[in-house]
């Protein structure tokens, strides 16, 4: 059955004539007038035409080629075929796309997220269509049946596809464990610490179990965090879950990954569906929480899980003379620090006006020895090797680091005394005492810090040797002790001052926190009194005492010479 859908699929697109020729909003209303659903049909009106434009606003070029084939998939198919083989069915539709249209002839190469986010868009309009055209025919077979049941659940949540589900459940269970859906929800959740999500979960009910996931939409509503998703954050976390994780796992080494959550599904610009960690007991944490030291620990732990698996997958690779930087390099690039994006420039000098603000008017006692001059010189220049010390080092060995560790990217289980790593979307490859000094600067004050930060570091060089040397590696071929130390001294000044600069939004009260980032006019006002963000957390002692550690760390960076 599967080998002929695939000869369906490639006569469909090998036709000549194909054009998307349907109107999406008339046949809606048609089927809306037979009453057919159960929904709001004014607000599903509203979804067919934001779908609609959508639509119009996909690449021309071969929309109406996966349109076709769809169409020809759907004609000679059932609900189960599908649910057996629709995802393998793509599969064989995209590598057909590319023999036919491109790599044949020269042609620009169709990347597989482009094609995933057509075929997304372009599934609701040919149901519509087929159910249209059995209605008309009069037929009322039980198969009609479920594809009235699987346009229902798209009006319920519009934002996944049936299709996507089933995708899901395999992923779940197992591929060849065969299943009945019944239905699916999703729930949103109000915990909201990122500003390049909406949160929900997901319920599936089978016949016989209820599967219970996380998932994350991407959804930026200003424009300077769009421009952001521009520049491929997503791209990163699939990498991270498709390509990172599997590859470890091929190896043997998949009792390292236990510092993250499973993924089933990704669709890179749109959505990743993981683990609810909640059913295990996770809980996250407010961006303003600190952590105490057993939680400091146990996450130390779990960097060091982390990059045990990049440097292991980097030896492998250079057995044969390739590197991960090599091979992934389009996925590990900058994508927040970048000095030509919107964010850099509208951001990173107001964070400097800010820091002259809080020494001369909120703290001028901490840094009372250096003139406004040699202040405004040494930040600057501490800027300026932070943009350098985040790329890949030509002097310290380097590793595929998380680059966002705050509190926010992490959940805990205070039972089990156990943590997890969340949201890989800011990937970068630089030395391993960026993702640990980072961490430890953002998530403790400056007291915690002090007392325990020596022996934490040592704790994670320990960890490190000891996930290595399970699998034979020997740390001092890989990333030497004198190495290590000489890593952390030089990518200090970069980690205090990218926690500075997150932690004066990270520690405004929640609430008020995202009414400046989830709104276009109040962003708006945020950026434009620069020191908005500091006088709106003023008032929170918990504010003052982190920021004015930090402006404690800067000081001590330029006495040490740092900056």
């Amino acid at each position: 059955m599967f080998e002929f859908l695939k000869i369906v699929v490639s006569a469909a697109i090998k036709k000549s004539d194909v054009k998307i020729s349907s109107d999406i909003e008339v046949i809606v209303n048609k089927l809306l007038s037979l009453d057919l659903f159960e929904v709001d049909k004014n607000t599903a009106r509203k979804e067919v035409k934001l779908l609609k434009q959508s639509i119009c606003n996909i690449d021309g070029k071969f929309a109406a080629i996966i349109y076709n084939a769809l169409t020809g998939i759907f004609a000679k198919t059932n609900e189960k075929s599908r649910q057996e083989t629709f995802e393998h069915l793509m599969d064989a539709c995209y590598e057909e796309i590319l023999y036919n249209f491109e790599l044949q002839n020269g042609g620009e190469f169709m990347k597989k997220p482009n094609f995933n986010i057509q075929v997304k868009l372009l599934l609701p309009l040919v149901k519509f269509e087929l159910l249209l055209k059995y209605v008309e025919n009069n037929n009322n077979s039980n198969e009609v049946k479920k594809l009235i049941n699987n346009i229902q659940q798209y009006f319920n949540y519009p934002r996944l596809n049936q299709e996507d589900i089933y995708v899901i459940i395999k992923n779940k269970i197992g591929i060849n464990k065969e299943f009945n859906l019944i239905s699916y929800k999703m729930v949103p959740l109000d915990v909201k610490n990122g500003v390049l999500g909406d949160y929900f979960k997901l319920f599936i009910n089978l016949e016989d179990e209820q599967l219970i996931f996380f998932a994350k939409f991407l959804s930026c509503t200003t424009e300077i965090m769009k421009s952001v998703l521009k520049l491929g954050p997503s791209k990163k976390e699939e990498f991270f879950y498709m390509v990172f994780v599997p590859k470890v796992k091929e190896l043997g080494y998949g009792d390292l990954l236990d510092f993250a959550p499973n993924c089933y599904f990704s669709r890179v610009d749109d959505v990743i569906v993981l683990d609810d960690m909640t059913q295990e007991g996770f809980i996250g944490s407010t961006l303003n929480s600190k952590l105490n030291y057993e939680a400091l620990k146990v996450t130390v732990e779990k960097i060091a899980k982390f990059h045990a698996c990049g440097f292991i997958l980097e030896e492998n690779l250079k057995q044969s003379g390739q590197s991960l930087y090599q091979n992934y390099k389009e996925y590990l690039q900058e994508v927040i620090f970048v000095p030509e994006s919107p964010l850099f420039k509208a951001t990173v000098p107001r964070n400097e006006k800010i820091f002259m603000y809080l020494t001369t008017k909120k703290f001028p006692e901490v840094c009372a020895k250096y003139s406004e001059d040699i202040l405004k010189e040494k930040y600057a220049n501490g800027w300026r090797l932070f943009t350098e010390k985040l790329h890949k080092s030509e002097t310290f060995k380097n590793v595929i680091c998380h680059g966002d560790l705050h509190v926010g990217n992490m959940l805990f289980n205070y039972k089990s005394g156990n943590t997890a790593l969340i949201d890989f979307q800011i990937l970068r490859y630089c030395p391993p005492a960026h993702d640990l000094l980072l961490f430890l600067y953002c998530t403790t004050f400056k007291e915690t810090f002090d007392t325990y930060h020596n022996e934490l570091i040592a704790y994670y060089y320990s960890e490190l040797t000891k996930h290595l040397g399970k699998f034979n590696f020997e740390i001092e071929n890989i990333l030497p002790k004198e190495e290590f130390y000489q890593s952390i001294d030089y990518m200090k000044s970069q980690c205090i001052l990218q926690a500075f600069f997150y932690n004066l939004i990270h520690m405004i009260e929640p609430k008020k926190r995202e009414e400046i980032l989830e709104d276009e006019e109040n962003y708006k006002k945020y950026i434009a009194n620069e020191y908005g963000g500091v006088d709106l957390g003023w008032e929170d002692e918990t504010y003052r005492r982190v920021i004015k550690g930090l402006m404690e760390l800067v000081l001590e960076l330029c006495d040490d010479g740092h900056i």
